[in-house]
């Protein structure tokens, strides 16, 4: 970060913002890293581990001003914090710890919204976070069905369209992805039995968690989570132009006892 004027103004307002520069500066180039490496290698086996993070998960944080050390702070995890001393690595400027591998270049790609909150919901249920995953993933699908029927209703420009669509309360996936399809594409994915039964689910799943206070298993997680994907794979093939990862590595097969009946953690 490039400072002018005083120096010893600068060094108090450094000390003075850490935290902030930390949450607003730094962890997002963190979790872009993170996003960029599960985008180049979408396997669980490999990448399924990285998450987003926060400041909670800071190890050890170094601020540097001038070349001259400013703060430094650590987590009980830590030895520092019980009188040794901190490993080399995390105060050095090498690439890595000691051991890692040369450092590989991969693309960068501009990732799409879609393809972001996607691979979160599987991240949540990854992780436990089973009611947010579903959440997530619905309140995704509901905004891109949106979208979606902006641009494709016939006779109507987008203000109109998306006043009727803002007129609609009561079961508007279904509406949107029934009747509403239907009229922009002469056909909907609701035309066929299993989908229509997997939205009604959904739905039902939706309303008890966010009325209800209901609990989800991880199976049901997942169940969600691929009921979104595949309708939004649906509406990709007729025309949307959305990002989706190609397939939803979850660490636990759907269909295992161990997805079926495990319990959110309390």
């Amino acid at each position: 970060m490039a400072h002018n004027g005083d120096r010893e103004e600068a060094k108090r307002w450094a000390r003075n913002h850490a935290s902030a520069t930390m949450a607003d500066r730094m962890i997002p180039i963190v979790n872009t890293v993170v996003l960029q490496l599960k985008r180049a290698y979408p396997k669980a086996i490999l990448t399924g581990v990285l998450r987003s993070v926060g400041d909670i998960d800071l190890i050890y944080s170094v601020m540097n001003f001038d070349g001259e050390n400013i703060l430094c702070r650590s987590s009980p995890a830590v030895a520092a914090c019980s009188g040794s001393p901190v490993p080399e690595f995390l105060l050095s400027r090498t690439e890595g710890a000691p051991g890692s591998e040369p450092a590989k270049s991969i693309p960068i790609y501009e990732l799409a919204s879609e393809w972001i909150a996607m691979t979160r919901a599987v991240d949540l249920v990854n992780h436990g976070y089973l009611q947010e995953a579903l959440l997530v993933s619905f309140t995704l699908l509901d905004g891109l069905a949106q979208d979606f029927l902006k641009e494709h209703i016939p006779n109507l420009s987008k203000a109109e369209a998306a006043t009727l669509m803002r007129a609609i309360e009561s079961g508007r996936l279904r509406t949107f992805l029934g009747p509403m399809i239907r009229i922009c594409l002469g056909e909907s994915p609701l035309d066929q039995e299993s989908n229509k039964k997997d939205l009604r689910w959904l739905n039902d799943k939706r309303n008890a968690i966010i009325h209800a206070g209901e609990e989800c298993t991880r199976g049901e997680a997942q169940r969600g989570v691929t009921i979104v994907w595949r309708f939004l794979r649906y509406l990709t093939e007729k025309g949307a132009n959305y990002s989706l990862p190609s397939e939803l590595e979850f660490w636990t097969p759907a269909n295992s006892p161990i997805a079926a009946n495990t319990q959110n953690p309390r």
